[in-house]
């Protein structure tokens, strides 16, 4: 099996006194090595959070600094935005609903050639500078968005294109962070047509299917005009789109009230007081059953050890409410290994991936906020399929097949009969991991000592690990086994397998395809999943790449 995705990371917690109603704000995915991913998205959750009637409510965060999706810092400013800000139009479940736009965003593609040194997004999505003399065209999207004529801002005066502009320019600017910082690299222009009508053209090359969420989200131009970033986010208490604006910024928390100018249905909340904690994290349970915090922000609320907060649960003292997230734990096996040759046999990953038992994984790290896996798609996603997977006796029966036997009774199968390697070789591999993911690679290395495999762990850091080198064990290709979080939005998850993006000395080591999987079939299905505008043509596509 050429993907082994362990475990969804599920970081969205939120963690609500048993009297609270929270009106749960989109969260952001740990940070890891991840490709490019433009467009800022949240995935549905599995069910809804409880459900009661308050009008108002304490959140308790850690400090923040600013409110501003151009400069994000940290995960609970990220959480926050989605109170203050209404995009233009936000996906939930994998559909998209329009906030600010008056319909449905008009596309065009076209093909344009292009010219020497020239940027262009490749099929993967990383950016890219021509400086071949061959002729290339790629594909171009244009669309055109037309906004609403009807939303306020909260001093009455209408949102216009010329918000969205100064947006824009605040996503290109060099200290800009966060998804649309990256969605302004990927575009070549964004021109208004008129007060409410603007066109955004990409970047040859980048070709999406979620076209809605092109545009930026529109800040005051008629307060901030001409103002750069540094000096937009220190200014507290400016216009917001969303459905509550801050009413009052101290040092010790903020008051966010409702916006009476909001364009969607007025939120259920009055009130909303944020509250910035510093408190040693095992005083947190004390802050939710003394009715100090309502709500714990998903932030403040992990950095307490998750077996610390059992005693409430089960008490039914506060509730957990979590999400996923489009990122995974991705175990990888290299494919070239020339010191581990059998790792190239389909059948023998095939055994391995079913020696990890992912349900006793991520009941053993509750505190993690996992959910197995069976493809590298959510479940709730329309192209999901799940992978038939073996169980761990079915594995050891397969490796039993494939000449890997216990003979000396030591509990490591040595091979017997293996094609390219000496006679009673033990069997034995290296796994690399990041060290904050030391204690998922223990239950990985527990599971597979369980079918007689001896994993020994190379703990690397994340400079180590994330440098586009051959030092990097990931991109230089030296690692055996290796674990590691990574995004998996689709469908640019797929380009992890892609044959081109396999990283070599003659790439720089660009590349996210570690495992060094090549595939015509697979490639084809991939290709057509990336340079496709369709929604549906992606679906066919992603269910068309095999699962081994």
């Amino acid at each position: 099996m050429r993907k082994s995705v362990l475990a969804w990371l599920t970081a969205a917690l939120l963690l609500l006194g048993a009297c609270a109603q929270p009106t749960p704000p989109p969260t952001t995915a740990p940070a890891t090595a991840q490709p490019l991913s433009p467009t800022p998205q949240t995935p549905a959750p599995t069910q809804a959070p409880p459900t009661l009637n308050p009008t108002s409510l304490t959140l308790c965060t850690p400090p923040i600094q600013r409110l501003n999706p151009y400069a994000v810092s940290s995960a609970t400013e990220y959480d926050l935005l989605g109170l203050v800000t209404e995009l233009p139009a936000e996906r939930i479940g994998y559909r998209w609903q329009l906030r600010l736009l008056a319909a449905w965003p008009q596309v065009q593609v076209d093909a344009v050639t292009l010219a020497p040194n020239s940027p262009y997004v490749d099929e993967a999505g990383a950016l890219r500078t021509y400086a071949d003399a061959a002729r290339l065209t790629l594909p171009q999207m244009t669309v055109t968005f037309t906004l609403r004529s009807d939303v306020q801002w909260p001093d009455g005066s209408p949102l216009t294109a010329e918000d969205v502009l100064l947006g824009y320019a605040l996503a290109r600017e060099p200290n800009a962070s966060g998804g649309w910082s990256a969605l302004a690299q990927v575009t070549e222009r964004l021109e208004a047509l008129d007060a409410y009508t603007l066109r955004w053209v990409g970047l040859p090359g980048y070709v999406s299917d979620q076209v809605a969420g092109l545009l930026f989200p529109p800040q005051p131009a008629a307060r901030w005009r001409g103002l750069a970033l540094a000096a937009v986010v220190r200014d507290p208490l400016a216009p917001v789109t969303g459905p509550f604006q801050v009413t009052s910024w101290r040092a010790d928390g903020l008051t966010l009230e409702r916006n009476p100018h909001y364009s969607g249905t007025q939120p259920a909340l009055e009130r909303l007081e944020v509250r910035f904690v510093q408190r040693a994290p095992e005083r947190l349970p004390e802050l939710v059953r003394s009715g100090q915090c309502d709500v714990l922000a998903p932030e403040l609320a992990q950095q307490l050890e998750w077996k610390r907060w059992e005693p409430s649960l089960q008490a039914g003292e506060v509730v957990a409410w979590a999400a996923p997230v489009e990122v995974f734990l991705r175990l990888d096996f290299n494919t070239t290994s020339q010191r581990a040759p059998m790792l190239q046999d389909a059948a023998f990953r095939r055994a391995l991936s079913g020696c990890i038992q992912r349900t006793r994984l991520v009941n053993a790290l509750a505190g993690q906020f996992l959910m197995p896996a069976q493809s590298f798609l959510l479940p709730q996603h329309p192209a999901y399929q799940a992978a038939p997977l073996l169980t761990m006796d079915e594995a050891m029966v397969q490796l039993q097949a494939l000449g890997w036997e216990d003979r000396d009774g030591d509990g490591i199968r040595e091979a017997h009969g293996v094609p390219g390697l000496v006679e009673g070789t033990p069997l034995t591999l290296t796994l690399t991991v990041p060290s904050w993911y030391t204690v998922a690679a223990a239950m990985v290395a527990a599971d597979l000592e369980l079918c007689g495999v001896k994993s020994v762990p190379q703990v690397v850091s994340a400079q180590t690990l994330f440098a586009t080198d051959g030092r990097n064990p990931l991109a230089g290709r030296s690692f055996e086994l290796a674990l590691y979080g990574w995004n998996a939005t689709p469908p640019s998850v797929c380009g992890a397998w892609l044959s081109e993006r396999i990283p070599t000395a003659a790439t720089g080591y660009q590349g996210e395809n570690f495992t060094g999987y090549a595939s015509p079939v697979y490639d084809e299905a991939c290709r057509r999943a990336l340079r496709s505008s369709d929604s549906a043509a992606i679906v066919s596509a992603l269910q068309d790449a095999p699962a081994s």
